[in-house]
């Protein structure tokens, strides 16, 4: 049998406020659903929505599955409304967790995951970013200029423009980290290699050693940083 462990870590960015957000929740059935949410800019009201938002994907996740639970935070933030200013809009990962069964991933923009099985790490998502796309076309020299040119995003997200995958339940040596890019930019992938490959067994440490790594660009501009570190123990 197997028990899921979950440790959360952020760490402000440079800018005027911490726009990552996350959330996790396990249902009575005992499904877990962890989302991270990294808005896009930073504007007074960019917290509090993006909480709103992870809230409602992991509530939605556990009970409606993982894709719809990523569609209900985006109809949060899909209308403007009546208002003078626009409702500021965001991007996400979502994972929804059934022991004894395959993971299930949903995500739109690029907040990413990862997963360590005790050898290896391995990348579970593809960013929604023009850098990965002209990458995957093979025009390496300019995606390195367009990482950051966000091609989806929570509002936009429609049943086929959210991205799935699937992979099996953390448990044992197996680690699943959900990051916002505040730490897939910034901290190099042999560090999180040997970071989760250290730390495996201690998750708060881990998710602290990761929000920790990530440094200031030459800019002197630092992202905020975010991650959600799910372990499992084996009775």
């Amino acid at each position: 049998m197997s028990e899921i462990r979950i440790a959360t870590a952020t760490r402000k960015g440079t800018d005027r406020n911490n726009a990552d957000r996350w959330a996790t929740f396990t249902s009575s059935t005992g499904r877990t659903a962890v989302c991270v949410v990294d808005m896009i800019g930073h504007a007074k009201t960019a917290p509090k929505t993006g909480e709103l938002m992870a809230e409602t994907a992991v509530r939605i996740g556990v009970q409606r599955g993982a894709l719809a639970g990523l569609l209900a935070a985006g109809a949060l933030v899909a209308d403007d409304g009546a208002g003078p200013k626009p409702v500021p809009d965001g991007v996400a990962v979502l994972a929804v967790i059934h022991p004894g069964r395959d993971t299930r991933l949903t995500w739109v923009g690029d907040c990413d995951a990862m997963e360590w099985n005790g050898r290896r790490l391995r990348t579970l998502t593809d960013p929604h970013t023009m850098g990965a796309f002209l990458r995957r076309n093979g025009d390496k020299t300019r995606a390195r200029l367009h990482n950051n040119w966000i091609r989806t995003s929570l509002a936009l997200a429609t049943p086929t423009s959210v991205a799935q995958a699937e992979t099996k339940a953390p448990g044992g040596t197996r680690v699943l980290l959900l990051m916002s890019d505040g730490i897939t930019d910034q901290v190099k992938r042999r560090t999180i290699k040997h970071l989760t490959k250290r730390y495996a067994t201690r998750p708060k440490k881990l998710a602290k050693k990761l929000v920790a790594a990530a440094e200031n660009r030459p800019s002197g501009r630092r992202d905020d940083a975010t991650v959600i570190v799910v372990t499992g123990t084996s009775d």
